[in-house]
């Protein structure tokens, strides 16, 4: 009798436990929708194991800038280990990628190139994630395999995230064509189309709070009293709150960049991260505005 009780117990929990909801065979949009194995679980359903999950690319991290490569390798293992669990959360394609990448770079210091570029090819295997599809994945063990002539690996790296990174602009077209018509471009996020224009966005994206209280100075030049005092509380405050818009941005887009990914909306997302690149330009200038109006003579 224990035996038929225990059987059908064990079969009730077959039927409801989630995580048998999520086997290799079903698909993502079918796997336990409310429960922690699905895309995005609210917050009563993340368990202690799913937070383990989300944090462990930080400790990597942190691990690896130590060169504790041993901890680095062990926290990956784990790493891993979760993401098989959890091959429907938002997550999986970070730790996949983010997982081969630092193993590759490890191996890079270790002078074992084949072995790197093996882990480079399972890093492009990557489904994606709302990180890696807008902003795109870290480029720098495939940077350094081209230097050291992994040409054929890098290649077929690059054509893989590109099925994933769609906000990449052209970059990874153009960095194939290089590569196959025998040149070493730097590959690199953040120096692709370094021409005027962008070199001009980036110098007034870092002394807007300065360019802000200047004009505020030279529009009310002849109401403005203690105008170095002005000068000088207008760019710090407008820095703070320069670093408290990015801040915030930084966190926030992530949690809307995850949910507007499950449901495929690349235009959202676009206009998301436009709107808070705004905001780190707007909100600047109605504070330097805020503290002008400490210092108007009213009475001129």
């Amino acid at each position: 009798m224990n035996k038929i009780l225990t059987a059908v117990v064990f079969i009730g929990l077959l039927a409801i436990n989630p995580l048998y909801a999520c086997e290799d065979d079903v698909p993502c949009d079918k796997c336990a929708k409310s429960s922690e194995y699905s895309w995005n679980p609210s917050n009563k359903y993340v368990t202690l194991k799913l937070q383990r999950f989300y944090s462990l690319d930080d400790q990597i991290t942190a691990a690896f800038s130590a060169n504790d490569y041993d901890s680095t390798k062990s926290l990956i293992s784990e790493y891993l280990e979760l993401a098989s669990i959890y091959r429907c959360n938002w997550n999986y394609g970070n730790a996949i990628h983010d997982a081969n990448r630092i193993l590759g770079l490890i191996s890079v210091r270790n002078g074992e190139i084949d072995e790197a570029a093996a882990y480079l090819v399972k890093a492009g295997k990557s489904t994606g994630s709302p990180q890696l599809d807008s902003f795109g994945p870290e480029l720098d063990l495939a940077n350094e395999l081209l230097k050291l002539g992994k040409t054929e690996e890098v290649l077929i790296y690059l054509k893989d995230i590109g099925s994933f990174w769609d906000m990449n602009d052209g970059r990874i077209n153009k960095w194939v064509e290089e590569i196959e018509n025998g040149g070493k471009p730097e590959i690199n996020r953040f120096s692709f189309h370094q021409g005027f224009w962008t070199l001009l966005t980036f110098w007034v994206s870092a002394l807007w709070p300065i360019l802000v209280t200047a004009i505020f100075l030279l529009a009310l030049r002849n109401k403005t009293q203690k105008k170095w005092l002005f000068g000088i509380a207008g760019i710090v405050s407008g820095y703070i709150a320069m670093l408290a818009v990015n801040w915030a941005s930084t966190s926030m887009l992530t949690d809307i960049a995850s949910k507007l990914a499950q449901s495929g909306s690349d235009t959202m997302l676009m206009f998301s991260i436009y709107a808070f690149m705004g905001a780190g330009y707007i909100i600047p200038v109605v504070v330097v505005f805020a503290v002008s109006r400490l210092f108007v003579n009213r009475n001129v």
